[in-house]
Parts: C-alpha cells; structure tokens; sequence
C-alpha cells in the first residue's frame, strides 16, 4: 500500500517504474540485435531491485498502521 504523501514512497515508485521502463527498451532492442545481453541481465537486476526496495519501504507503513491501530 502506498502513501502517495510520503516522498521515499514517491521516490522509491518512480525509481522502479524508470528501471522497468528501461528493463523493457533493453529487452526489446536486444530481440533485434545481438550482443545485448549484459544489458539485459543489468537491467533486469536494477528492476528487480528497485521492486524489492519498494516492497520493503511499504513494509514500513503497514507496521507503523498496525502498531497505531494496536494490532500486533
């Protein structure tokens, strides 16, 4: 769940949609060219990081609600 009024939140969401963004022009330039697997394997690591880094910010926010609500 975001908090579109927190900027990590922000940050951290526009840093994964640009590394997928990439992730997808990479992949399809390499269906058409040879030589471009580094690139790919690179991008593909970066997109998978900024996934996880959003995932694990949002962990954040839900154990903060939970401990405001009093669920443990």
């Amino acid at each position: 769940m975001m908090d579109r009024t927190c900027a990590d939140c922000e940050r951290l969401l526009l840093a994964y949609e640009q590394a997928v963004h990439c992730q997808r022009l990479i992949e399809h330039k390499s269906a058409t060219e040879t030589g471009l697997e580094v690139l790919v394997r690179k991008s593909s690591y970066r997109a998978e990081e900024a996934r996880k880094a959003v995932e694990d910010h949002e962990a954040t926010h839900m154990s903060i609600r939970a401990r405001a609500s009093g669920v443990a």
